[in-house]
């Protein structure tokens, strides 16, 4: 993927949920053809007539972002001789609200301490993109740090954290208290190392939503992969899901190293819906 340039718009995919096409979907119009959804118009597509129409298929919710991006940035971390350097301008064109950190960007503490001084960027930031569980990048992100960053982030709708093995209870609570726009939120382990996240924080997390009302109302889905989360820990989950009726949970773990050269899926294994595990992807897939 090009990096964008600073400034540059793009969208924002959220809420891909049903993806089903009736026989009244957008198509063309007449016998023979789609139909377009009229009840009284001939046509479908079987090219039967008329018939009653069916309702269309609910359209993606989207959001406009402006971009900051460093998907292409080879950057290490400052932890590391001879690091490079990374050009923090980008972070300061007008109206950026998306921060996109790439799988060779290894991001740590001194990179989120630049995002949380800059109070006005954090305050607009929507979406923020990090760590790959692939190379590991992300992995030296302190939990401390990124709770202080989260603090500051309210109208955050949208955040992936690959390879973020350093959270655990502490920033998944900071998350949902910071963000009550968040409606998608990926915490993942790497396939060499487990992250934080066990079943007691998934507890503590389904108690606050059962206290408050209005925590992580608009969290649809909720993705940690390579966490210390187990099958037999369903409770936890099926708890959270009681409190969050609307809330999809993935778990599971990475399918292997570099997977992703040779086009194998590395997404979850297990879905939970409801308080049950289901055997499929839901569209919100496309979150990420």
């Amino acid at each position: 993927m090009p990096a964008s340039r600073p400034g540059k718009r793009g969208g924002a995919s959220l809420h891909a949920f049903a993806n089903t096409v009736g026989a009244g979907a957008s198509g063309g119009r007449g016998r023979g053809g789609a139909g377009n959804g009229g009840g009284a118009r001939r046509g479908g597509n079987g090219g039967g007539r008329g018939g009653r129409s069916q309702a269309p298929p609910p359209q993606p919710k989207t959001f406009r972002t402006v971009v900051a991006d460093y998907s292409n940035v080879h950057y290490r971390s400052s932890y590391q001789p001879n690091s490079t350097e990374w050009d923090q301008s980008r972070l300061d064109a007008p109206g950026i609200d998306c921060v996109k950190f790439g799988r060779e960007f290894s991001i740590d503490d001194a990179v989120l301490d630049i995002l949380a001084t800059r109070l006005t960027l954090c305050a607009r930031l929507n979406t923020f993109i990090a760590g790959d569980a692939d190379t590991g990048s992300g992995s030296r992100i302190s939990e401390q740090e990124f709770v202080q960053f989260i603090r500051n982030c309210p109208n955050m709708k949208l955040m992936s954290l690959d390879s973020h093995t350093q959270l655990g209870k502490d920033a998944l609570l900071a998350i949902v208290e910071s963000c009550p726009k968040l409606e998608a939120l990926r915490i993942t382990g790497h396939d060499r190392g487990t992250g934080k996240i066990d079943h007691r924080a998934l507890a503590a997390l389904a108690t606050a939503c059962e206290s408050n009302p209005d925590l992580a109302k608009n969290l649809r889905d909720l993705n940690l992969t390579d966490q210390h989360i187990s099958h037999d820990n369903e409770r936890a989950i099926k708890k959270l899901q009681k409190a969050r009726k609307s809330l999809i949970v993935r778990t599971g773990e990475t399918k292997g190293d570099h997977a992703w050269e040779w086009n194998v899926d590395v997404g979850p294994d297990v879905v939970y819906v409801k308080g049950k595990m289901e055997f499929f992807k839901p569209e919100t897939y496309s979150y990420y």
